[in-house]
């Protein structure tokens, strides 16, 4: 695969509530899915050749990421319906999916306009979560992060699902530190449970895509999500105590 080595998840069955069934022809994509999964997750689009669609470069990228984008969807789904009770009351409620957009082309959020160009975001008024393509695609383009990010932001946007779900005082001040803790949670928990495998170099490239957001992307700045080795610190405090160990004390 050259470069750009998938990180993520052979998909080994399909799911209810999902476009398609991902899978590689050379079999390696990192963090394996299994048929364990059972949870509907809402379906996202195909992205497709309208006007504002990217150049045929970057589409090809995105079509490559399209399964993994699925696969890190179902799973972070699938963690917190398994693991919702194990540590809150009340009812796990799955978000809406709105799936990705092309760069400044993002979906409003309570009706007011966002500016979701190189971004990824959760809207808790509509309570759905959204994903620039291109963003994506770029950081596919690092070859120390390859597509690892999808992942990761997609469980790090399912945590602010999480803190939207919480009573205030289990939603952190650092509330982006507390995101990328109960990511850390959810990866690790999913891998646990038997839903993903990690190969060898996932987590360095987990790493790798905190530090790029930091150095390439205004929105991530230290005043925004925290420093890399900040972000880097609440990812392994959720990665090995779990969502506890992400509550405040």
């Amino acid at each position: 695969m050259g470069v750009h080595r998938r990180f993520a998840f052979l998909v080994m069955a399909c799911t209810v509530g999902l476009v398609g069934c991902g899978g590689g022809d050379d079999g390696q994509r990192g963090l394996t899915t299994t048929d364990k999964t059972t949870a509907t997750t809402p379906e996202q689009e195909v992205p497709d050749n309208s006007d504002d669609a990217p150049d045929p470069a970057t589409e090809a990228k995105i079509q490559e990421l399209f399964d993994d984008t699925e696969s890190a969807v179902e799973i972070a789904n699938q963690f917190w319906v398994d693991h919702w009770s194990d540590f809150f009351t009340g009812t796990y409620v799955p978000p809406d999916v709105f799936g990705g957009y092309f760069g400044a082309d993002s979906p409003p959020c309570g009706g007011r306009p966002t500016d979701g160009e190189g971004n990824a975001f959760y809207c808790p008024d509509d309570d759905f979560v959204a994903w620039d393509w291109e963003f994506f695609a770029a950081l596919f383009d690092d070859a120390a992060v390859g597509d690892s990010f999808v992942y990761l932001t997609i469980a790090h946007e399912w945590g602010h699902v999480i803190q939207e779900r919480l009573e205030l005082d289990l939603v952190s001040q650092g509330q982006e530190l507390q995101a990328d803790c109960l990511a850390g949670a959810e990866i690790a928990g999913s891998v646990a449970d038997g839903y993903l495998q990690l190969e060898p170099g996932d987590r360095g490239e987990i790493f790798q895509s905190f530090a790029a957001i930091a150095d390439e992307y205004e929105w991530g700045n230290v005043a925004d999500h925290g420093a890399a080795d900040q972000r880097i610190e609440s990812y392994q405090a959720g990665e090995s105590g779990g969502v506890e160990a992400c509550l405040p004390e």
